[in-house]
């Protein structure tokens, strides 16, 4: 069944193709004369970007990317000036927002909608609980957790267009933009390719790309996805499907605390329960949705079980195609991806 739904626009965008970063979910196997590298590391992601064309062209638009990273990362990410903005506003106040701040709050309100609340920005507080209990050597107290999920059931804020700005509807909240960060910045990078007319390009920011078009010398951009497993290296290499515009993977393996208790916890975490996912190892999806931020789909599909997943493959009309690596060793191919896939030597079942 067709599900028709309601993108808009953000600006962003990213390119990418190194093989050897080690926090990367995926990495990528591509070489050409003609393809330039440009590498920008931050704090907390590194940018990598590959395109050919105008050498010129390409220096141009990114000349500035760097100064346009900083400020983003210093304002947005998570404990940023924005952040604590919103953190220490009462309730019912007004916070004038610039347009890529009310893009990004959009969004999330249209993606929590979508997801059926399971991606949501006010995750922050709930993040922030377990890490706190995380470095004292603790798990989370249920009452504390339960207290937070519940807290979440509604969003902490709603938005005025007219006066593009957000008002508050609860107080002392902060917020996560970490299921939507990476697709963000990957959006500013493709809109300054495009503009630019450069004629193909890979982006990556922490395990996420965008594309556009192939290599100089008409073969597919290729990604490695990276095994689960903290002892193994690649379980499979993908080329990049001309026609989409993004592949994303999202995973429980690169942040992660075990507690007294022996339970092991990692970064993604469901709304639902207060607590890391479970089922799912990794999620890679491509997809060409215009519009959609290209880094939260993964995310949102680490919450899913698998039959889920395969409803909504359907449902996107083709549009999003997903590799599930399940936590039972077994790994599940939407219908349409295995051409575009070589599996290297692994432990996994392939599901029918």
């Amino acid at each position: 069944m067709s599900q028709k739904i309601r993108i808009k626009p953000l600006i962003f965008g990213v390119l990418f193709t190194i093989a050897f970063w080690k926090v990367l979910s995926v990495i990528t196997y591509n070489s050409h004369s003609e393809i330039k590298h440009y590498t920008y590391p931050f704090n907390y992601f590194t940018v990598n970007i590959s395109a050919h064309g105008s050498q010129k062209d390409i220096d141009a638009v990114l000349e500035d990317l760097p100064q346009w990273l900083a400020e983003f990362q210093a304002k947005y990410r998570h404990g940023g000036a924005m952040d604590s903005v919103i953190y220490h506003a009462k309730a019912y106040d007004t916070i004038p927002l610039d347009s890529l701040a009310y893009a990004m709050f959009d969004f999330a309100l249209f993606f929590r909608e979508l997801s059926e609340g399971k991606i949501d920005v006010s995750i922050g507080n709930l993040l922030r609980a377990w890490k706190n209990a995380w470095q004292n050597n603790q798990s989370l107290a249920d009452s504390t957790r339960e207290r937070l999920v519940a807290e979440m059931q509604e969003p902490f804020y709603q938005l005025d267009s007219a006066s593009q700005s957000m008002i508050i509807l609860r107080e002392k909240q902060h917020f996560a933009l970490g299921a939507f960060m990476e697709g963000i910045i990957l959006d500013e990078i493709d809109n300054r390719l495009a503009k630019a007319q450069i004629p193909g390009w890979l982006a990556e920011v922490s395990g996420d790309f965008s594309c556009s078009g192939v290599k100089a010398d008409g073969k597919p951009w290729v990604l490695g996805i990276k095994n689960p497993e903290p002892s193994k290296n690649l379980v499979a290499k993908v080329a990049m499907d001309p026609q989409k515009l993004s592949f994303c993977t999202s995973g429980d393996y690169e942040q992660t605390h075990s507690t007294p208790d022996g339970k092991r916890h990692h970064h993604i975490m469901d709304p639902r329960t207060g607590e890391s996912s479970i089922g799912n190892r990794s999620v890679s999806v491509m997809q060409s949705i215009p519009g959609m931020n290209k880094n939260t789909l993964c995310t949102w599909f680490m919450l899913l079980p698998l039959d889920e997943i395969k409803a909504k493959t359907q449902e996107f009309d083709g549009k999003i195609a997903a590799l599930v690596i399940l936590a039972s060793n077994e790994i599940w191919v939407s219908p349409g991806l295995e051409q575009f896939i070589e599996f290297f030597p692994n432990d996994y079942k392939l599901l029918d």
